[in-house]
């Protein structure tokens, strides 16, 4: 089974601005970089995770998880997310 990694360090929804932009299974994150225009002018930009909220049943106790995109279609393709255990 897959162990989920959730932060329950931030209390009263404080947190640290790393957390607030990660995914929960893959660990995925906000990266930093650079657009760079046909002149090679370079802006700075950053590219954000597709996160959604989802409603997990872990460990018979429904919890509300923020997980990418691709974390949902890893868990429906290890068969750990079905319709028993996500609630839309």
């Amino acid at each position: 089974m897959v162990a989920l990694v959730y932060n329950q360090t931030h209390k009263q929804g404080k947190q640290s601005p790393d957390t607030m932009k990660r995914c929960s299974i893959t660990g995925k994150g906000t990266q930093y970089g650079k657009n760079v225009s046909f002149s090679k002018r370079r802006t700075r930009r950053t590219w954000e995770p597709n996160l959604q909220r989802k409603t997990l049943t872990i460990n018979g106790v429904k919890t509300k998880v923020k997980i990418s995109a691709n974390g949902i279609r890893t868990l429906k393709k290890k068969g750990l997310l079905g319709y028993n255990n996500l609630d839309t």
